[in-house]
Order: structure tokens, then C-alpha cells, then sequence
């Protein structure tokens, strides 16, 4: 569903032909706008703004840069109450990831689904990605973590 991996292409491409002022403007509103999203329970308009501040944030980045990945890892982190809530009661769930790279997002919800009182659901994970290394390695962590929490898992 999320993912704060590079997709295939940006989907804002002329944002970084933006001065570096304006680049971090427009990465405020993006937080702002997703942060909104996230607290109305409007998961999918949070990723599409997800989207496009994965393209623009880094953690080696600019000051801007930085900081916009660290909003949004707590962003994420309030996308998953949200998930987990429409999560409840399912006893199989299959998300599909569609730029797939990094397992971390997918981590945080296997923990927590393995703490619902009635136990985890089934995860069914589809991960999409242009190198097939970059999804065996996920698929791998992904695997190694969920038996950790004992949470039922294909990759």
C-alpha cells in the first residue's frame, strides 16, 4: 500500500527543477496535506502524498530533506494505526506493494499485527519491483521477520 521506496520514475518530475527554497515550501505542504489525510482516515490520498515526498525526501539530503523523511516515517507510523483499525477482525490480508525495496514499513505491521488480541491474520504480500534482487531481499527479511512473531506469511 505505502512505500517510501523510488518508483520506476517520479511522479512529479519538475518539482526538482524548483530552487531549493521552493522545493522545501512544496515539501511542506505535501507533510501538511498528507498529516490531514492521515488524521481524516483517507489512507489512500496519505499515499499518493506519501508518493510524491518519497521522490523529494532523503536522509542525507538538504536540511528540508531530512526532515521530510523523518515527518514522514511518522507518518507512516499513523498509517498503520489507521491500517490496523481496518485490519481488525480479517483473517487474511494481502497488500500489495507496488514499488517494493524496503521491507522496514512492512516490519512495523507485522509486529503490530501479531499483538491483536485474536491473534494475526494471514499476510499475503505482493511485492513489485523492477530487480529481482531488491524483492528476494525483501521477501527474505520479510520472511525471517514474520516468523519471529510467529506471524503467518507468503511473499
Amino acid at each position: 500500500m505505502m512505500s517510501l521506496s523510488p518508483g520506476l520514475g517520479s511522479p512529479c518530475p519538475w518539482v526538482r527543477e524548483m530552487r531549493s527554497e521552493d522545493r522545501g515550501l512544496f515539501l511542506i505542504h505535501l507533510l501538511i496535506a498528507c498529516a490531514g489525510h492521515v488524521a481524516a482516515g483517507n489512507v489512500e490520498n496519505a499515499n499518493t502524498g506519501l508518493e510524491y515526498i518519497s521522490n523529494l525526501a532523503s536522509p542525507d539530503g538538504d536540511t528540508m530533506k531530512r526532515i521530510a523523511a523523518y515527518f514522514t516515517d511518522r507518518l507512516l507510523i499513523e498509517c498503520l494505526k489507521v491500517i490496523l483499525e481496518a485490519m481488525e477482525g480479517e483473517k487474511v490480508v494481502h497488500i500489495t506493494d507496488l514499488h517494493s525495496f524496503e521491507p522496514a514499513q512492512w516490519i512495523s505491521l507485522l509486529q503490530a499485527l501479531s499483538e491483536r488480541r485474536e491473534g494475526p491474520p494471514h499476510i499475503i504480500i505482493t511485492g513489485i519491483h523492477e530487480q529481482k534482487g531488491a524483492l528476494e531481499h525483501m521477501a527474505h527479511r520479510l520472511i525471517q521477520e514474520a516468523e519471529k512473531f510467529r506471524n503467518p506469511i507468503s511473499v
